[in-house]
């Protein structure tokens, strides 16, 4: 193999792993939002959720106990999952590892990460809207409680103009400045 195959299979295999990491880091992240904002922990979604991560998240909180209702070995594991892949990054393109770099890259993406899930839950929470809150499946309540933290202010501080709800397009409006002011791939 010559440098130009070898460097596209590096490219192909680094995309593979960062979306199987974003994938399962969105789920680790939407483990640690259930019981931070009181989200129905029997919900079938929120089971299955459980059941994904606990098999990692079990060995990390034998030491990290939760605080409150933040789940610290959640954030740990989704912390840890961050580091591993831009370690792996680093190596795959023969950067030196700086820990410090790291930490606040791995911090960074996990920021983005989380403005980028409630960008993408809002806008499904629009499109749910327009069918109506009566849908039947289990993941409309869920999305409806993961979001109704963030656009609840917001509908107090900006009430509804003839019957329309401003309050979804102000957030994403905020989302989208908030992801572009955070640097990317720090």
């Amino acid at each position: 193999m010559n440098g130009v195959h070898i460097a596209a299979l590096a490219d192909a295999t680094w995309q593979l792993l960062e979306n199987v990491l974003k994938l399962f880091a969105g789920i680790v992240l939407i483990r640690i939002l259930i019981p931070l904002l009181r989200v129905d922990r029997f919900n079938p979604v929120s089971q299955v959720v459980h059941r994904l991560t606990e098999p990692l998240v079990r060995p990390l909180r034998v030491i990290l106990h939760p605080i409150g209702r933040f789940d610290l070995a959640a954030f740990v594991l989704i912390l840890l999952l961050h580091l591993a892949a831009r370690a792996l990054l680093f190596a795959l393109y023969d950067r030196p590892l700086a820990p410090l770099a790291l930490l606040a890259g791995s911090l960074n993406d996990l920021l983005r990460m989380l403005l980028g899930l409630y960008l993408v839950l809002i806008v499904i929470a629009v499109l749910l809207s327009w069918f109506g809150r009566g849908v039947r499946h289990p993941i409309v309540p869920l999305i409806w409680q993961l979001t109704d933290p963030v656009l609840a202010p917001l509908r107090r501080l900006i009430p509804p103009l003839a019957g329309v709800d401003f309050s979804p397009l102000i957030a994403i409006l905020v989302l989208q400045f908030l992801l572009r002011l955070i640097t990317p791939g720090l």
